[in-house]
């Protein structure tokens, strides 16, 4: 019994460590893969309840900004580029962006 109990303790370490660590890497890949999950349950939420997508998309946003910021660091910019989600245009232009640009930190 302990041993499972250690096991599960080390994997959910090992899930925090990979999944809030903004210091962590990103690959576009995976990006696009987290975004396009919140989309459909945005869309399916939506369709269901508009207040559960109101509560989803507060309760989601840490992960989000998470995400966000760890694909900055794989693309190998500065982390403060997040601030520039806050405007409307050039805050859509960059999400496009980071979807698209190439990973640096791994190319080497």
């Amino acid at each position: 019994m302990t041993n499972m109990m250690n096991s599960f303790s080390s994997k959910l370490i090992a899930v925090q460590e990979r999944h809030l660590n903004y210091h962590a890497l990103l690959s576009r890949k995976e990006y696009g893969q987290f975004c396009l999950a919140w989309a459909v349950v945005a869309i399916v939420l939506s369709l269901l309840n508009p207040l559960a997508l109101v509560i989803f998309s507060w309760a989601s946003f840490p992960f989000f900004f998470i995400k966000s910021l760890q694909r900055l660091n794989d693309m190998g910019r500065n982390r403060w580029y997040i601030a520039l989600g806050i405007l409307p245009v050039i805050g859509l232009v960059f999400f496009i962006y980071t979807l698209f640009a190439p990973s640096k930190t791994r190319a080497q």
